[in-house]
């Protein structure tokens, strides 16, 4: 029983590093599957910022030929306006992914490519504004500004597939955490069940022990009640043969006065005999002196027989002046 006291406050332990293990495991996988949400709005946001920009160069660069087609000057108004939100919208993707030198680099490519078409669409306006539109339009019919926003795309592209990459590997090691994290989850429930089951094993076994040590204690107390009524009875056997060891002792004091007693009886007796036909008054006082002292014997031994079989006595008070 000492074992298992001493043993039950490690398994106490034990179960409480294996739940402190599954919660910070609960916990950090929780975290992670926060983070992994996080990546992903993250790229998520990026890829919208740059599918926006493509978008916007493209209306520049539609926006761009029909003013030189048409002359329309809300288009030239409309190309204005667009380029003018292209550079702040070319800061926030450089915020956006400022954790990445390699999409960095990107950005400062986009950004001269962005500004090299914007550049050309501008120059193109102007010149039609000044009366060229022919060369403006000869410009365009070159495929210089479809080079130029091709270039912007290209980059934009390369972009939008770091992104793609970026997310993937981010949800590759996510996935793995994830499984790895559950592996220790399983883990530590299984440690869990192992350690309830040595709990329970261990509480089986202390109650068993402690009805060992009830039955061990049961059968002291019974050998000790037995032994202690052996102890009375034999107590009561020695008080006995004290009793008679005292009777013996006793006897020749007894019998001593016993044949007083009997004297009388036989010397009364006798006088009352050789009276038989005399003095009527003294053959009376004869047997009434035998009586007497038979009834003394017979006393005697009745209180002789009360000692001997453990009878309760009657003393009686008497006169010893008379005696």
């Amino acid at each position: 029983m000492a074992h298992s006291a001493r043993r039950l406050p490690y398994l106490l332990l034990g179960g409480l590093i294996v739940a402190i293990i599954a919660a910070a495991s609960a916990i950090y996988l929780t975290r992670a599957q926060s983070r992994a949400g996080g990546w992903a709005a993250h790229s998520l946001r990026v890829e919208v910022m740059l599918t926006s920009m493509a978008d916007r160069m493209r209306a520049i660069e539609s926006e761009h030929r029909g003013y030189l087609l048409i002359g329309a000057p809300a288009l030239r108004d409309r190309v204005v306006e667009l380029s003018s939100r292209i550079e702040p919208a070319l800061d926030r993707i450089e915020r956006e992914v400022g954790d990445n030198p390699r999409q960095l680099s990107n950005v400062a490519e986009l950004r001269a490519a962005v500004r090299s078409k914007i550049v050309f669409a501008q120059d193109g306006i102007r010149a039609a504004d000044a009366g060229r539109r022919r060369d403006a339009v000869a410009s365009i019919a070159s495929g210089e500004g479809h080079v130029r926003i091709q270039r912007v795309i290209d980059i934009i592209n390369k972009m939008l597939a770091e992104e793609e990459r970026l997310l993937a590997e981010r949800r590759a090691q996510t996935e793995r955490l994830v499984m790895n994290l559950g592996l220790v989850l399983v883990a530590t429930v299984i440690l869990v069940l192992i350690v309830a089951a040595a709990l329970i094993r261990d509480s089986a076994e202390r109650e068993r022990e402690l009805l060992t040590e009830r039955d061990r204690a049961l059968a002291a107390e019974h050998a000790m009640r037995v032994q202690v009524e052996a102890r009375e009875k034999a107590e009561a056997q020695m008080l006995h043969m004290q009793k008679l060891e005292s009777i013996g002792q006793l006897t020749g004091g007894i019998a001593h006065d016993f044949n007083n007693m009997l004297a009388i009886v036989i010397g009364s007796l006798d006088l009352a005999k050789r009276k038989i036909g005399g003095d009527s008054d003294k053959l009376l006082r004869y047997i009434a002196n035998a009586h007497e002292g038979a009834q003394r014997a017979a006393s005697l031994t009745s209180r002789l027989l009360a000692f001997s079989r453990q009878q309760p006595l009657a003393p009686l008070t008497i006169d010893t002046n008379r005696l």
